[in-house]
């Protein structure tokens, strides 16, 4: 019989492959102009500044900690909000929707 620790890495590679694919998939999404992004960027960043000078408007709720939702007519706002310093811009339907923000109405 063999002992629990010898399944350990095949355990491990499990769980990361059930916790990796669903994120993956999110970050995956295409973002299209005019739909609602998920910027993420560092605690210290003016995340409606950053939108902002992207060219779009930061919707929903007032206060943030690593991220905002942004809306943007522009097909380069991905790309500016990244170049500006954002970490990452994602598809912000499933935050809006969690957040119930999802009919919010932009600033």
């Amino acid at each position: 019989m063999k002992n629990v620790l010898d399944f350990l890495p095949a355990i491990a590679s499990l769980m990361l492959c059930l916790l990796v694919t669903p994120v993956m998939a999110v970050v995956s999404t295409p973002i299209e102009p005019g739909s609602l992004v998920l910027v993420v960027a560092s605690p210290t960043q003016d995340f409606e500044q950053l939108v902002q000078d992207a060219g779009g408007q930061v919707v929903g709720a007032e206060k943030r900690y690593l991220s905002v939702l942004g809306v943007s007519d522009d097909p380069q706002f991905a790309d500016r909000l990244l170049a500006l310093g954002a970490w990452a811009v994602l598809d912000g339907s499933i935050q809006a929707w969690l957040c119930g923000e999802l009919n919010a109405q932009t600033k």
